[in-house]
């Protein structure tokens, strides 16, 4: 039963009562009677009915077909004419106002209810129609395609603007002509397509245009995508055809930037040097960039310089190579501004920026584009490019170029990962090999020259030795050495607490001395036997059962100075010349840490091997089962006020499936995204603060993990690891 509200105008006030009865006795709501068209128009007005049903005569001065005009032109609601009289002169001026339905007095409640029923019906009809047209001719007028279209044969009958750019010709120009004339197109590097508008007319569908070169009337080329189609009219017969056709000319030069970039991605998780790099990050930034010279410089710690290699416009190394100083007064360019800022500079004219520093005088370099190389917030790097031209780089060009700088740093932060897990395994090796040694032999000088020659090795140290405690003697004997000078100092005698080693062994404290000239407690008397020089010492003490019994010693680091890592590397060492007992475990750390090492690597290398984020989310997953076992694991990414699930593994009855969102309010999300800190509860029960702590009781899970995910600083989402345990 419709609902529908109904306005009366009817003067006879018996004849209105009659007709409000018969409409509400077929479940209309009748909101109001009137009985003269000034009433009709103001109740109409404030009430907005769904119909109005109007007599013809009404008394006053404005009779029905005025009233009705009015509400049809103004308000849109549809009338239904009731009259006794049906003279032609009365309805030829009804017909004038478009009614949706007429009764002739007397009528039958059948015949009002279905006139009543089929004018809603139409009204709906008529205002989707109405509707439609709007959003149509909108649509047309803010498009932004080209579009031509064409009569039966294949020519030209119209173009809008877009179109009229894009060919060069002018619709006055075009009008009448063949397709082909006009719109010239070829199919990637091939020759001249058909008239794509009689293929259309010809196999009555439509064809797709993508991959094509469109030459415009002047012999310019620009990609384009779009399809032709045929025109048919309501009987079926096709009267002509439309091509729709957009320029995609810049969306051609992004997917050939993106697809090197991938491509360079590809390459760099295999490279784990920074030459090779440099290089490969540099001609792939000749292909994105048109420029003169490019460069990529990294930060050196130790000397607090900017390493920078330099590359042409084809991309090709050149042997220029600068150190720039980062810190003092003689840190000018605009690279080291970069590295020191950790901001994108683009300067438009070099000329006019006291920054610039030239590489080459004679090259007149007027703009500049560099860019910071960054793993997290620590700079490690820029990448440069120059022009001859003024104000050559974009901002698009700065995306670019910090999207190839973002993908060199996560290679380069790889690498040294890489070459420090290599260089970690092959000192748990060497330790453990020590540990083998030491424990498969009863030679105790043979072990004390095994422990001297890896300590050469490891620390790269020009010299080592093993200086033990002779109760007996109060002094120090130096048990064995390795490296330069190693015969004059075996089997040599020292006070206990002369020189550093002596300090060591009294003391049984670490000593780590980057220059002995400036350290009192160092004993020159072996440089002054052997002719060799002492830079630096880094010695540590021999301890076992809480008794120092001896000290290591490593002088003058090859490369650099001694640091805290070398420290640690020789305390190691220390260790399993002192005790089996120490030597086992020692050996067990090795081969986990040996083990999560690699697996984060492999992670590394796995979510630096694809863009596609199903990829990413798998590799995680996958890899965090090798390293933490779970129940179930979810991926959620932050979106406004809610979180969606990205990502779901492992038991997932408690865990929203994906594509769900939820609200972040008083969620543990929230907590660990408004900290930027993981959540770690390990009872559930104990600590039931969230929401939805009391689910996930109820689902078995007795504690969870929650780690923020960060990009460049920022939490973007959650990963969240939750167990029965």
């Amino acid at each position: 039963m419709t609902s529908a509200q109904i306005l009366v105008v009817e003067d006879q006030s018996i004849a209105a009562l009659d007709v409000k009865k018969r409409l509400e006795s077929s479940g209309y709501t009748v909101v109001a009677l009137a009985s003269s068209g000034e009433e009709a128009i103001r109740k109409a007005t404030e009430l907005r009915p769904d119909l109005v049903l109007m007599d013809i005569r009404l008394r006053g001065e404005m009779d029905g077909v005025e009233a009705a005009e009015w509400i049809g032109a103004h308000l849109d609601i549809p009338v239904v004419y009731l009259t006794a009289y049906a003279d032609e002169a009365t309805l030829q001026r009804a017909k004038i106002t478009e009614p949706f339905g007429y009764l002739l007095k007397p009528f039958e409640e059948r015949t009002l209810h279905s006139t009543v029923e089929m004018a809603l019906y139409r009204h709906k009809m008529e205002r989707r129609v109405k509707e439609s047209e709007r959003w149509l001719a909108t649509t047309l007028k803010s498009i932004g395609d080209a579009v031509i279209a064409t009569d039966p044969q294949g020519c030209v009958r119209s173009m809008n603007p877009i179109a009229e750019a894009l060919t060069g010709w002018k619709l006055e120009d075009a009008l009448g002509m063949d397709l082909p004339d006009v719109f010239q197109v070829r199919e990637g590097i091939g020759s001249p397509t058909e008239n794509l508008a009689r293929k259309a007319l010809k196999d009555g569908a439509v064809l797709d245009i993508t991959n094509h070169v469109l030459i415009a009337r002047e012999g310019t080329e620009v990609f384009i995508d779009g399809n032709a189609a045929p025109i048919e009219d309501e009987r079926g017969r096709i009267t002509g055809a439309v091509l729709v056709f957009r320029d995609v000319t810049e969306r051609v030069r992004l997917e050939e930037c993106l697809q090197t970039i991938y491509q360079l991605g590809r390459e760099l998780t295999l490279l784990h040097d920074e030459t090779s790099i440099t290089r490969r990050v540099l001609g792939a930034v000749a292909k994105v960039l048109r420029f003169e010279r490019a460069s990529c410089g990294l930060v050196d710690e130790a000397t607090r310089e900017l390493d920078c290699r330099y590359c042409g416009s084809d991309g090709k190394p050149e042997a220029t190579r600068m150190r720039l100083p980062l810190d003092g007064s003689g840190a000018k360019s605009i690279g080291v501004a970069v590295a020191r800022g950790g901001r994108a500079i683009n300067v438009p004219d070099t000329r006019q920026d006291v920054r610039y520093v030239p590489i080459l005088p004679e090259l007149p370099v007027c703009s500049q584009l560099c860019v910071p190389i960054k793993a997290g917030e620590r700079v490690i790097g820029v990448l440069c490019a120059e022009s001859l031209e003024p104000n050559r780089f974009s901002s698009d060009d700065e995306q670019l170029l910090q999207t190839l700088a973002d993908q060199a740093a996560v290679a380069l932060e790889n690498a040294r990962l890489y070459n420090q897990i290599r260089q970690r395994i092959g000192e748990l090796t060497a330790l453990n090999k020590v540990s083998e040694a030491i424990t498969g032999t009863l030679d105790w000088q043979k072990t004390l020259t095994i422990i001297t020659d890896y300590t050469v090795r490891l620390l790269g140290a020009a010299a080592a030795s093993v200086a033990l405690r002779d109760e007996a003697k109060g002094d120090l004997w130096f048990a064995a050495a390795s490296g330069k000078a190693s015969r004059v100092v075996q089997d040599s005698r020292l006070a206990l607490g002369q020189g550093l080693v002596g300090w060591v062994a009294q003391h049984g404290e670490p000593a780590l001395i980057p220059d002995v000239r400036e350290d009192p407690r160092f004993f020159a008397h072996f440089d002054d036997e052997t002719g060799f020089t002492t830079h630096s010492i880094l010695c540590v003490p021999l301890q076992t059962k809480g008794q120092t019994i001896g000290a290591i010693e490593a002088m003058n680091k090859e490369i650099g100075t001694f640091n805290q890592e070398d420290l640690r590397l020789l305390s190691s060492l220390a260790a399993p010349a002192a005790t089996a007992i120490e030597n086992a475990r020692l050996h067990a750390e090795t081969e986990q840490r040996a083990t999560q090492l690699a697996v984060l690597h492999e992670l590394d290398r796995a979510i630096s091997a694809s863009l596609r984020i199903d990829d990413v989310y798998y590799a995680y997953v996958h890899h965090a089962a090798r390293l933490l076992p779970y129940d179930r694991l979810s991926i959620n990414l932050l979106m406004g006020d809610e979180v969606q699930v990205a990502y779901v593994a492992g038991e997932s009855d408690a865990v929203p499936p994906v594509g769900t969102k939820i609200s972040r309010k008083a969620s543990n999300i929230n907590w660990v995204a408004a900290r930027g800190q993981p959540l770690l509860r390990h009872n559930i029960a104990a600590d039931t603060r969230f929401p939805g702590d009391e689910q996930l009781l109820a689902s078995g899970v007795q504690s969870e993990m929650i780690i923020p995910l960060r990009v460049k600083g920022r939490v973007i989402g959650t990963w969240n690891i939750s167990s029965r345990q």
